[in-house]
């Protein structure tokens, strides 16, 4: 299962190639558009579904697992299944309607596990695990098409799709280009100084990136639409914007900056089950924590992009953060070891601002010292916080879960307190404010 996944999942950008992110970009979306996309998308998906069908042997072969191509071939069914839930997730999308696009992958989820955990229990081994992936796309399209029916009829616009596909397939080559980005530095790691080194710099990457990655999950995934409704209205998107990196920038940094006094004792405690097994990844934990601020800060920014339309200032800046990371992670690697990768994944994502920021001047009238400002109250609270971390590790304190658990607390109160003086407002007012209450 988890060798056919590594095969499909490397297949699944190309089901989009920037199509879904083109149409709910859109300004003037009407039926002839729609449907152009659809057939896009389903031209896409069949062909990604005849090329599965013909590379399975291949793939089993590879992969030194016959039992592998039959999996594949199964899952391979998700790309025709999800050609039909196209055109419901667009329009819920662009309606801003979250609550039934959530209420849709709910139930996909219950079925996944509904129909895995059954099988499972009679017997039918990874199989179970195939058919709940199965499971899990039907009940997704169902509820989806049930929430948001539209009868689709053939109707395509050669003018419409090369506009699709101009807008997709810049942002598609930035994605690739994301991929060298995201994973240039394990393929490098794991040639130059083995496997114990890959591991222990993967496990750094995977914590110190994880609250950008949830944060570009769930929070962008918002953001995205709500930019493209505003993209005709720049003082509305650049006031959304600043607002949008306010609050991921307080939580970003709250996050990321907590696990970074607390590594040591989480390595240990959480990770190490009280041993120091992980302690060699602490260097370049520390920062990755560091990185996913950077990363948490300068996200929305690439959302605004997509959201003006503009996915050439987007490839170009990852194309040259990928260049920089490529040109200098040999280097780092001899001279600094793993820690050394972690820095330059740090500089060479943080160098996109560079390009970002006269686009972002020009387009929409952001000063840097607007930028400034709203990320202020997210950067002063951490002169509070610190002492409250640190007190702990000159006291001498041992590594037990309780140095862990007290170092996260008094950390985290200080700075959410700091925060509340310097705004003037208590937290509970700013999530009242983002969500339009009063």
């Amino acid at each position: 299962m988890s060798l056919a996944l590594v095969f499909t999942r490397f297949l699944a950008p190309f089901n989009d190639l920037g199509i879904d992110s083109a149409v709910v970009q859109e300004q003037d979306l009407d039926d002839e558009g729609l449907l152009t996309a659809f057939w896009l998308k389903a031209s896409l998906g069949v062909g990604l579904f005849v090329v599965a069908l013909a590379a399975a042997p291949i793939a089993g072969r590879i992969f030194d697992d016959h039992a592998a191509v039959g999996v594949i071939r199964l899952l391979s069914l998700s790309f025709l299944i999800g050609i039909l839930g196209f055109v419901p997730t667009t329009l819920l999308t662009r309606a801003l309607d979250y609550r039934r696009l959530a209420m849709a992958q709910t139930w996909s989820t219950v079925a996944n596990a509904g129909v895995a955990v059954g099988l499972a229990v009679s017997g039918y081994g990874y199989w179970s695990l195939v058919l709940g992936q199965l499971a899990a796309t039907v009940a997704l399209v169902a509820t989806l098409n049930v929430m948001c029916p539209r009868t689709i009829v053939y109707r395509f616009s050669a003018v419409r799709a090369r506009a699709f596909i101009r807008y997709g397939s810049g942002l598609f080559v930035a994605m690739l280009a994301s991929f060298v980005v995201f994973n240039a530095d394990n393929f490098v790691i794991g040639i130059v100084l083995g496997a114990s080194a890959l591991g222990h710099y993967t496990l750094a990457l995977t914590w110190g990136s994880m609250v950008p990655v949830v944060m570009w999950g769930v929070v962008n995934a918002v953001l995205f639409p709500t930019f493209s409704t505003m993209q005709a209205n720049r003082l509305r998107l650049k006031s959304a914007y600043l607002r949008a990196v306010h609050y991921v920038s307080v939580l970003g940094i709250l996050l990321n900056a907590t696990l970074f006094f607390v590594a040591p004792e989480f390595l240990v405690q959480v990770l190490g089950g009280g041993t120091d097994k992980w302690l060699p990844a602490l260097t370049a934990l520390r920062v990755l924590c560091v990185y996913g601020i950077v990363r948490v800060i300068l996200e929305p920014l690439g959302t605004v992009i997509m959201a003006v339309g503009k996915t050439g200032v987007l490839l170009r800046a990852t194309v040259i953060a990928a260049l920089l990371e490529l040109a200098l992670l040999y280097p780092a690697l001899v001279y600094l070891g793993a820690a050394g990768a972690a820095l330059v994944v740090t500089v060479a994502y943080g160098v996109q601002y560079a390009i970002y920021y006269p686009f972002i001047r020009r387009e929409l009238g952001v000063d840097w010292r607007e930028v400034l400002r709203v990320l202020t109250p997210a950067v002063l609270p951490l002169l509070a916080a610190i002492p409250a971390f640190v007190v702990y590790d000159l006291m001498g304190a041992e590594n037990t879960p309780l140095t862990l658990g007290a170092k996260t607390l008094s950390g985290s109160l200080c700075y959410l307190a700091a925060y509340a003086a310097l705004t003037r407002r208590t937290i509970r007012d700013d999530i009242r404010m983002a969500l339009g209450r009063p």
